[in-house]
């Protein structure tokens, strides 16, 4: 894995791109306006994007697709509008939640957040990347129209992808023209308790594959970010 390259540039626009939306600490707005005005300050227009978030009580949630484009549950996730009111051990407000453990298991259960679509469904996925779909059959592009963005990775395991840290900012990546894949925090693209890769990126994170990881743009101030963003780029020491 690599976050040193000449798209290094565009892809901290993207995980930067979306502080820019008003957080809306004053309860001025409903709570779907203030998802709407999110949506919008993140640069995020497509529809089908737009669906995957949905409105709830002082925030909103979030839930990705698995490699098959099935609703991958483990991914789900919720935004807390007012994070001040939900404070974690250590007094500090906690801004998203991921899966709760269920009895019997002894830690909770996250995935990546894969956004749902095909590759049609993003026309400026096949315009950043024209040349490699250039290089594809007829057969082959009509393949990729119906296949899910995890199934067309599996495929073609020498295809990009960034990984980044919350799903707003993946659904931006794909309307700039790149898969991006999103882990629920920094330090969440490992199993709980365990240096194993969680299941998404242990699917599609293969020898060949470039990976480009842009995590909040915060690393400067938050030393654990930046430790983060070298621990993910080489997991399992020469993995990739």
């Amino acid at each position: 894995m690599t976050n040193n390259t000449p798209v290094t540039q565009e892809i901290v626009t993207i995980a930067s791109h979306t502080s820019l939306a008003n957080d809306g600490a004053a309860p001025i707005l409903s709570d779907k306006d203030w998802l709407e005005q999110q949506l919008d300050g993140s640069g995020i227009k497509n529809p089908l994007l737009r669906k995957q978030f949905k409105v709830c009580s002082e925030g909103f949630t979030i839930e990705g697709v698995d490699i098959d484009g099935k609703p991958n549950r483990d991914s789900w996730q919720k935004r807390n509008r007012y994070p001040e009111k939900h404070l974690n051990k250590d007094g500090k407000p906690i801004k998203y939640i991921t899966q709760k453990k269920k009895p019997g298991e002894e830690h909770g259960r996250y995935d990546a957040f894969l956004p749902v679509g095909k590759v049609r469904h993003y026309k400026a996925l096949s315009e950043k990347h024209q040349p490699f779909f250039d290089t594809l059959s007829e057969d082959e592009q009509d393949e990729v129209t119906i296949t899910s963005l995890g199934q067309f990775l599996l495929k073609y395991p020498s295809f990009p992808i960034i990984i980044t840290e919350g799903a707003k900012k993946a659904c931006c990546g794909l309307e700039n023209g790149h898969i991006a894949i999103s882990i629920p925090g920094c330090s969440m693209w490992h199993k709980s308790q365990s240096t194993e890769l969680i299941p998404i990126l242990d699917v599609l994170c293969v020898k060949g594959r470039p990976v480009y990881v842009a995590l909040d743009s915060d690393f400067r101030e938050k030393p654990e970010v930046k430790r983060d963003s070298r621990a993910i780029s080489c997991p399992r020491g020469t993995r990739l």
